[in-house]
């Protein structure tokens, strides 16, 4: 990646897209995106990354950031994607990459172009069909940067539970010791609590760790009533990276997730491909029987290739 060139600029905004292996599903839940978040911000600090904005869809990553040069943003999409691939096969027992190679990247030259960006990324999940509002989706971080718990009910740690306790502990421990969570201490840790304590324990956990730089993304627009303003009334655009999409709306996925998991078999979704063949084979065709519209999304959630389709 040649600095100068429109994939990269030093100092200048560059916006990032990255694909999962083969457009399948990558994040499956909530474990899932508090993993890749704690490690993509570890990252960035090791490689000296200005994380401006950051999006987790279901199959794909988007990110803007800034960077001193080529190599650095070379080699944080490179540690991170790396480092979440080790830990995502060793939960899920696949194999092999599970991000699509190049990453798209487009530098961003002048703040028009810098807000225009920005809008984009914070859209993808209204335009994708997973919220009505920007603001509403936890994933792009969009509410963490007036709030330090948008998504859950703060309660004062002498009241919180003990499974809540215990898990902010293991949590703080973690980030002092320079580690990051991984999908299966994740997903352990949510499903010892309670609803309203996952909401609590995620949210804190995205504080923690978090190296977004949202007064640069605020003093973009002003501040922050003119960012939503904006990402409400205006969808931005992206015309320097080919964006693909499959199907109209992404709700679908967790739509097939929690059809899969009222079978009880796998009662985890995490347990998807460790279950028989047959059984997954079997799981696909009810999936499709009942989305027969959007068979080529429940391949994709599935990791499975249709001939001709």
């Amino acid at each position: 990646m040649r600095e100068g060139n429109k994939r990269f600029r030093r100092e200048l905004l560059t916006h990032c897209y990255q694909r999962s292996k083969d457009g399948c599903v990558l994040f499956y839940d909530d474990a899932d995106r508090l993993s890749m978040f704690t490690v993509m911000c570890r990252s960035a600090t090791r490689h000296g990354i200005k994380l401006v904005s950051v999006c987790l869809m279901p199959d794909h990553i988007h990110f803007a950031a800034i960077a001193n040069d080529a190599a650095r943003l070379s080699g944080f999409v490179r540690d991170y994607s790396s480092a979440f691939a080790k830990d995502y096969d060793l939960e899920y027992g696949l194999r092999g990459s599970v991000f699509s190679t190049p990453y798209g990247s487009a530098v961003k030259n002048g703040d028009k172009a810098a807000r225009t960006n920005i809008i984009y990324i914070f859209r993808n999940p209204v335009e994708r069909r997973l919220c009505e509002e920007a603001g509403k989706y936890r994933w792009n971080f969009m509410a963490y940067a007036i709030n330090s718990s948008p998504f859950s009910q703060p309660v004062p740690l002498r009241y919180a539970s003990a499974a809540l306790r215990r898990s902010l502990k293991y949590a703080e421990i973690l980030y002092k010791q320079g580690s990051c969570l991984t999908i299966g201490r994740c997903r352990s840790l949510l499903n010892s609590m309670s609803f309203e304590d996952r909401q609590r324990f995620i949210d804190h956990v995205v504080c923690l760790y978090s190296v977004l730089d949202h007064g640069y993304v605020k003093s973009l627009f002003g501040n922050y009533l003119n960012l939503v303003h904006a990402v409400n009334y205006s969808k931005g655009s992206e015309y320097d990276i080919n964006e693909i999409f499959t199907g109209r709306s992404d709700k679908l996925f967790d739509q097939i997730g929690q059809m899969i998991v009222r079978t009880g078999n796998p009662a985890d979704i995490h347990d998807l491909f460790r279950i028989t063949p047959e059984r997954r084979f079997e799981l696909f065709e009810k999936c499709c029987e009942a989305f027969p519209f959007q068979i080529n999304q429940v391949a994709k959630f599935f990791h499975l290739e249709l001939r001709g389709g």
